[in-house]
């Protein structure tokens, strides 16, 4: 069969100009049994097929008009309603397509749903009370899809999701592994590795290269006025030099050029020149300084002292 063959629809039913009473309506089971009348569950009684000189009845043609327009009539919606082209003159014969009639559409491939009764619009064009079947529907593996995919809910995937450059025959294979990290690999067309990235659940990202680290764990530093710090992370080290400790009572307030944030991973570590016996020792930390002061028994005392904090950062 050719697409373009007559396919024999029924725009018009079977004894539609037929005068009344000329056509009846086919009743489900004979009302009054040996009349003669026609029904669905007999068709045509057994005394139609007996001679008149026998006590027969013979059928009547309004029966056969009835079967007919029956038939024709339940032929007619299934025209109209299953995936057959569209045709506007069918349409418009039949007073338009009723609502979830589905049609092939003029473009091949196309698939088309009403969305009113009465519709003899033509599908695809503007304003036309028909939509894509398919529309909100994903393609299928082949197809393409041009401009952006946008996804309201949840994009899943059982297996892999690859991403294919036709120029230069790259490939991205983004998948979740079974150990649990997020995996994103590009591949050569012959599936070489080119390059290589692994989000881990802890936030720890790696690279073929190595550990990458983000913005915020790029080490900071400065200068401070007798020294410097940096950062690194959440770290703060600092070092700087107080120009002379003396011995005082409770000792003297060394304050910190940079704040930290809090107290409990401060470390101090006091170093004083090689060549005096002067000791020292801090005590009382909090996130801005501490105290110093040189015990009793001190060889020497007024000497200037490298001090490094370690702590964390604000």
């Amino acid at each position: 069969m050719k697409s373009l063959d007559d396919r024999a629809l029924f725009s018009e039913l079977i004894a539609a100009g037929a005068q009344d009473g000329n056509v009846a309506d086919i009743p489900a089971s004979q009302a009054v049994a040996g009349d003669g009348t026609a029904s669905v569950a007999l068709g045509f009684p057994p005394e139609t097929f007996v001679a008149r000189s026998a006590g027969g009845v013979p059928p009547r043609g309004q029966d056969m008009n009835g079967f007919l327009k029956y038939i024709s009539q339940a032929i007619q919606f299934l025209q109209a309603t299953s995936v057959s082209a569209f045709d506007s003159g069918f349409a418009a014969k039949i007073g338009g397509y009723p609502m979830g009639a589905v049609v092939a559409g003029i473009t091949p491939g196309g698939v088309w749903r009403s969305v009113a009764d009465n519709n003899v619009s033509i599908p695809g064009t503007m304003g036309a009370a028909w939509v894509n079947f398919f529309g909100d529907y994903v393609q299928k593996a082949g197809d393409t899809i041009s401009g952006a995919l946008a996804v309201t809910g949840t994009l899943r995937s059982d297996s892999n999701v690859i991403v294919a450059n036709s120029q230069s025959k790259s490939v991205v294979n983004i998948r979740v592994t079974n150990e649990g990290y997020l995996s994103f690999d590009l591949n050569s067309a012959d599936q070489t590795n080119l390059a290589s990235l692994r989000v881990y659940p802890s936030g720890e990202i790696t690279s073929r290269k190595g550990i990458l680290a983000l913005t915020s764990q790029l080490p900071d530093e400065g200068s401070t006025g007798s020294g410097r710090w940096y950062q690194i992370g959440n770290t703060l080290v600092q070092n700087f030099r107080v120009p002379a400790v003396y011995r005082a009572t409770g000792g003297t307030y060394v304050a910190f050029p940079k704040a930290f944030s809090d107290t409990d991973d401060i470390t101090i570590q006091l170093t004083t020149a090689a060549d005096n016996n002067m000791d020292v020792w801090a005590f009382n930390p909090t996130t801005a300084g501490f105290y110093i002061n040189i015990p009793s028994n001190s060889a020497s005392s007024g000497l200037p002292v490298s001090v490094t904090a370690t702590g964390a950062a604000r």
